[in-house]
């Protein structure tokens, strides 16, 4: 039956940190199968099989876990904020200084917790989407991290301008997993994001970003025909290629397209450009990022510049 325990067992009213609760269990294993006073076997069993049964630290608990200078149990507070799922809703704020984490594992966690979390850690939006582009401090190399970041991004309640700013940027990501993420989150909001991809292509000051936004309502297809209008508003850009994209994203619209922009998207897309080389469409995610660029560049060029492409050096917008 073994050696009686020499040390005194001391109760604790703290939950277990997650690293512990393998070694409780195993703790009341012992309890249970060694020689231990009758009379405080029920008593201690007892208490370290309800330490146990949380199954989870407490909120507190978990939120201190989450600085813990080990790795592991980091790692592991994480995911047990991310299987809480809503009632996880106390800790976003922990799971968002997480993200900064230097495991990217536990960043990938703590993101994924986050999204699960829906519209009640809309507030960290920001947050989630500095990670998924890269502006989070982090030298994040981890694609697997920017995936699970995109795709909390897109469940983190009503989509603002800069979280589908986000999102549009993330169709160029150089992972295809990531850009695919982007996509998905990108069509379930659908609606949504759609008056914000208008904003953004009409008043945002970078051409580049205004080029995201036109190509992302071109890869929602008929969904952005509301904003038709700005589609067509958006060929008199002073930037080429985001002419270019929003005369692709109206040519992808058919009939839905405004009536009076037919004549001057049919100029733009006679002079080259298609919906399919002129925008990352949406099945067009899996192509590596410098092929569709390249692909994009070559037929962008067609038309506007009189030098052949394959020798052109003009850097300027026309």
């Amino acid at each position: 039956m073994g050696e009686p325990l020499s040390v005194p067992l001391r109760k604790t009213r703290a939950p277990p940190t997650p690293s512990m609760r393998e070694n409780l269990e195993d703790a009341l294993h012992r309890l249970r199968s060694k020689c231990v006073p009758p009379d405080e076997l029920p008593d201690m069993a007892g208490h370290v099989d309800s330490r146990c049964s949380l199954g989870h630290c407490d909120h507190d608990q978990l939120g201190c876990a989450l600085s813990s200078p080990m790795p592991s149990i980091r790692l592991e507070s994480a995911r047990a904020i991310q299987k809480l799922g809503l009632a996880g809703v106390p800790l976003a704020s922990a799971a968002a200084s997480a993200l900064g984490d230097t495991e990217h594992d536990v960043r990938k966690a703590a993101a994924t917790a986050l999204g699960r979390m829906g519209h009640a850690a809309g507030e960290h939006a920001h947050a989630v989407g500095a990670l998924a582009r890269d502006r989070s401090g982090v030298d994040d190399g981890c694609w697997e991290v920017r995936e699970a970041a995109v795709r909390s991004l897109g469940n983190l309640g009503s989509p603002t301008l800069s979280s589908v700013t986000d999102l549009a940027a993330a169709l160029h990501d150089r992972s295809p997993a990531v850009r695919k993420a982007a996509d998905d989150a990108l069509q379930r909001n659908g609606l949504a994001v759609v008056e914000h991809l208008g904003v953004a292509l009409l008043r945002d000051p970078t051409p580049r970003h205004r080029l995201w936004a036109a190509q992302a309502l071109g890869s929602l297809g008929s969904v952005a025909a509301m904003q038709g209008e700005t589609l067509a508003s958006a060929l008199r850009d002073e930037n080429r290629e985001v002419r270019l994209a929003s005369a692709a994203a109206l040519d992808g619209l058919g009939a839905l397209a405004p009536p009076h922009a037919i004549g001057l998207k049919n100029r733009w897309m006679a002079q080259g450009a298609s919906s399919r080389s002129a925008l990352p469409h949406k099945a067009r995610w899996d192509l590596p990022p410098s092929h569709a660029a390249g692909v994009s560049r070559s037929s962008l060029h067609v038309g506007i510049c009189r030098h052949p492409a394959s020798r052109c050096t003009c850097r300027r917008v026309c």
